[in-house]
């Protein structure tokens, strides 16, 4: 998949995402490879795994400026009696 903003403005973007079905009391890892260029945002662009009511299990770490293609995850336990949840992409002022 490719992402491209048009650089005039950060915006607060979570338009990519699955929901899921997970095992509750399970220890998970989403991995993907990611490369990025000319992101200037704070936070930078980082995967994230939200729950019904997006909040957060886990993050990878952000991705600022420029990085040639590398690995990041996403390592999170689901919570005993839950299956649902969403995974997906994010990018923050």
């Amino acid at each position: 998949m490719k992402i491209t903003f048009n650089g005039r403005e950060n915006v607060d973007f979570q338009q990519v995402g699955q929901a899921v079905a997970l095992q509750p009391d399970t220890d998970y890892c989403l991995k993907a490879r990611v490369r990025t260029k000319g992101v200037t945002t704070k936070s930078g662009l980082k995967l994230e795994v939200l729950k019904v009511g997006f909040a957060c299990y886990g993050a990878s770490e952000s991705l600022a400026g420029d990085n040639e293609w590398r690995e990041v995850a996403a390592r999170f336990r689901t919570p005993s009696g839950r299956r649902g949840l969403r995974e997906g992409t994010e990018r923050e002022d």
